[in-house]
């Protein structure tokens, strides 16, 4: 499954580079996500936990942000496994962050899941 979007946010580069980098504001960010930790400069791990109707999955997996140019790009691989259904979760997501003309920052996203 892919997805991509562009959204426009009242902020500037830095800061909004900031906030994505941030594990405490990256969980809000993420749909189910109890926690979110930063292992090292370039490695995470997390718990998230999501249903659909009946069906319950507690995902725990890692990321790796696999190219990284701050405050412009970043290229994130990262997989997750629920040990009660067998469910695994393998994602690669860039993310960009642009000046847009109203002064406000593009930031377009694409993932592949």
């Amino acid at each position: 499954m892919s997805f991509a979007d562009t959204v426009r946010l009242d902020t500037d580069r830095h800061q909004l580079w900031a906030a994505i980098t941030d594990p405490e504001t990256l969980a809000t960010c993420i749909p189910g996500a109890e926690s979110v930790e930063r292992v090292s400069d370039r490695e995470y791990t997390c718990e998230i936990t999501r249903s659909v109707g009946r069906v319950a999955v507690s995902l725990r997996g890692e990321a790796q942000l696999v190219e990284v140019h701050p405050p412009d790009y970043v290229v994130t691989r990262g997989s997750a496994f629920d040990s009660k259904t067998g469910s695994d979760l393998e994602v690669l997501a860039a993310m960009e962050l642009q000046e847009a003309d109203d002064g406000r920052v593009a930031l377009s996203y694409s993932a592949e899941v």
